[in-house]
Order: C-alpha cells, then structure tokens, then sequence
C-alpha cells in the first residue's frame, strides 16, 4: 500500500515548474503574531460585519435579504458587488471557516482562518498567532489565483491592524 502512495510517476494534479517548486499551487497560508489573545481573534473573524473591514473582495460587508447568514460586500479592485460568504458555524477550536461564492445560493467552503494561542508558540497570552488560508478551486485562472494570494497577503496585514483598534475612515472619507 505504501508503495502505490509513494510513486512518484502519477501526474500531479497542477504541474510544478521552477517558479513553483517553492510554492502550493493548490492552498495559500499567509500569518501574523497579533496583540489580542486567541479568543478575542476569533470572535473578531466569526463576525460577519467585521470581515467587510479587513477582506479586500468583500468590502462593507451588508446582509443578502432572503437569505439567512448569507452577507455580500463590493471588492476593493473593480467595486462590484459579487462576492458572496457565510461564516460556516461549528468550526473546531480556534478555525473560523468562511464559505464563499459569486451568488448567495453556491457557496464552498474556500477560504479558513486558524488562530493558535500565543503560549503554544512562546507569545504572551495577550498574542496570537493568525493564519489565513485559501484554497484554489480547479477552474481558478492563474491570474485570478496570484491576485487571490496578493490579496490574503495584504488581508492578513488589515486583520492584525484591526484587532490593534486601527480602522478605516467608512464611504471613504478621510
């Protein structure tokens, strides 16, 4: 059985080249030691309103009417207002999982946060480790995965300013 798990001349699912030897092609994980304690973060990510202050393609986060737990936000990069996500309930300890998708009725499960308390990593109990992951569908483009990973990279940066009490001015004002 081992065997037939460690053959080597099965086609991978995305074929690597050399810019990706060093990266997944298939999952992004981006992470950040923040200054709240591991229970304060998760509440933070499981509330649905706060996500439209950190999530690039879910800005100013509203709820879908008809549809329970179900909340739209306008991206960032071309200001339409087709990224669908419900926080999915009954993550273990510490995951918030959040279910995404272009309309309110075809979400999955793409993309997961996993907050690990400070002490388990020799943080204080007032930090936290936060790592944002996603995961990329087989019928994602190329580009539409590189600007995925862009954006965790910067989303991850504006969860940790948001759990420092930083905010944005709201309707762009300054």
């Amino acid at each position: 059985m081992w065997r037939k798990l460690l053959e080597l001349d099965a086609a991978p699912a995305r074929p690597c080249d050399e810019r990706s030897m060093n990266e997944d092609t298939n999952c992004h994980a981006t992470t950040v030691v923040a200054p709240v304690s591991a229970t304060a973060a998760v509440a933070f990510l499981r509330a649905p309103e706060n996500v439209g202050t950190w999530a690039l393609g879910t800005w100013a986060t509203r709820p879908v009417p008809d549809h329970a737990g179900v909340f739209v936000g306008r991206s960032l990069l071309d200001g339409t207002e087709n990224s669908y996500f419900r926080v999915r309930e009954g993550s273990g300890a510490g995951i918030v999982e959040y279910e995404v998708g272009s309309s309110p009725t075809a979400l999955t499960m793409r993309v997961s946060v996993k907050v690990v308390p400070g002490p388990d990593f020799g943080y204080s109990a007032d930090e936290c480790m936060i790592t944002l992951l996603g995961w990329r569908p087989k019928d994602m483009t190329d580009e539409r995965w590189r600007r995925l990973r862009a954006f965790h990279e910067v989303e991850i940066l504006l969860i940790d300013a948001r759990l420092r009490g930083k905010m944005p001015p709201l309707g762009g004002q300054t």
